[in-house]
């Protein structure tokens, strides 16, 4: 494997090591919004200046705050993630699709079922353009 690539790959397996950690201290709500790897997984986001890296990382926190109680604060760091969509790049779209998936439910708890809807229907779109149909499970759910 020539360096470059090897030296890479050491890069990438850091984020991606604390992101799967987040995920599975998400599902058991153990992971508090400012806890250290929530930071680390952003630090991580940042040294690699990479937008996918920060949706996962807006998605991650977005999704935990909102399990937690604080819909607001998950609303904000889900737009954050939508924003960075690169329609170019497949695994930004899904992050994308996900980051609306979870924002529509945050809309509806605020009061705005409009926004919600709006943000379903993108979701929507955007997963049955893609050719897992995985995607549309994940959009209608």
């Amino acid at each position: 494997m020539p360096d470059v690539l090897e030296s890479l790959l050491l890069r990438l397996e850091p984020f991606k090591l604390v992101n799967s950690l987040t995920l599975l201290h998400t599902s058991s709500l153990e992971r508090l919004p400012d806890s250290p790897l929530q930071l680390e997984l952003y630090e991580l986001a940042e040294q690699f200046d990479d937008p996918t890296y920060r949706q996962e990382a807006h998605y991650s926190l977005g999704h935990t705050l909102y399990l937690l109680g604080d819909i607001t604060a998950a609303y904000r760091h889900l737009q954050r993630g939508i924003a960075l969509v690169a329609p170019e790049q497949p695994h930004s779209v899904i992050m994308g699709l996900m980051n609306r998936d979870v924002a529509a439910h945050c809309c509806w708890l605020l009061g705005y079922p409009a926004q919600a809807q709006v943000y379903v229907r993108e979701a929507l779109e955007t997963a049955q353009k893609q050719s897992d149909p995985l995607n549309v499970v994940h959009a209608l759910y």
